[in-house]
């Protein structure tokens, strides 16, 4: 309970209610899930409004209404960041008081409100933080039906962590191989005179992009070109095979717990939940002769 010189400032249960406002469950109540969808639609509508600012005749027509809409934003978000700040104690885990407030503060999240508060109107140099807002979303969508796909994504991604970070591995050093045999063979010719600039097209190529802007003059370095493009339909197929594969693994232990989930010892099914490389042990059937004493 916050206070001051020992007089409580704010009643028992309001800071409760901010964070089940701002935190809902995954399934809200009415009136908590209607105000999260309003705090979305204003991210939205903010969204847009950047997007279309960008268009001069927007801007000089409907610069009176941008600003309202930037000031009207400017304080529910800032309400929105405070109120955040004064409930993170309240999270799971977190340290109370203003150890639970700063970590809130320096995490992703926290960093992010405060990165939209600093897009004030008229700073043009932060003017390219608004489109942050956005991002904010991530944290609307963290209730309802959402929560449950974006955790199987976040699995998914983490179980195949060291497989993606091989697959990096290698491209980076094909990569670098094949802008270095460029750069030798087409001898400083256009988007060739250095490395790093040959390293574009390597990326452009190896990723199936082809924008055409650099190519080999050269037959042999059309030929090495031909080889690397070549390579990179197995790169683009690596990770989507990977990732396909990890959605398999996820699907089924989903099937795995929900069909045993009834025969399987809590401390157990809470193991394999958070950790899928974690054994199941399903209990044995009972057979007549087991059964009697």
């Amino acid at each position: 309970m916050t206070r001051l010189g020992g007089t409580r400032l704010f009643p028992p249960d309001l800071q409760q209610q901010v964070y089940d406002v701002l935190d809902p469950d995954p399934n809200p109540p009415p009136v908590e899930r209607l105000l999260n969808l309003l705090l979305s639609g204003l991210i939205a509508v903010n969204v847009a409004a950047v997007v279309l600012a960008s268009v001069p005749a927007n801007q000089h027509h409907y610069a009176h209404a941008f600003h309202v809409l930037e000031l009207f934003s400017l304080a529910v978000f800032t309400l929105e960041y405070l109120g955040r700040v004064w409930v993170a104690p309240l999270k799971p885990g977190a340290a109370p008081g203003w150890g639970g407030r700063l970590k809130w503060m320096l995490s992703p999240l926290g960093l992010i409100d405060l990165g939209v508060l600093l897009a004030l109107p008229g700073l043009a140099g932060l003017s390219a933080l608004r489109s942050l807002r956005l991002l904010k979303l991530i944290s609307i969508l963290k209730f309802g039906r959402y929560s449950g796909a974006l955790s199987t994504i976040g699995r998914v991604v983490a179980s195949r962590r060291d497989e993606l970070i091989t697959t990096l591995g290698i491209v980076f050093v094909l990569v670098l191989m094949s802008a270095t045999a460029l750069y030798n063979v087409e001898g400083g010719a256009k988007g060739f005179e250095t490395i790093p600039q040959a390293m574009w097209w390597a990326i452009v190529t190896l990723t199936t992009v082809g924008y055409g802007d650099t190519f080999p003059q050269s037959a042999l370095g059309r030929i090495i070109a031909g080889f690397v493009m070549m390579l990179g339909i197995g790169i683009v197929a690596l990770p989507a095979g990977m990732i396909a594969s990890g959605f398999n693994d996820e699907l089924a232990r989903k099937r795995l717990i929900k069909e045993a989930g009834a025969g399987i010892c809590p401390t157990c099914l809470r193991a394999h939940a958070e950790h899928p490389s974690a054994p199941v042990d399903r209990p044995s059937a009972m057979t007549p002769d087991s059964a009697a004493p």
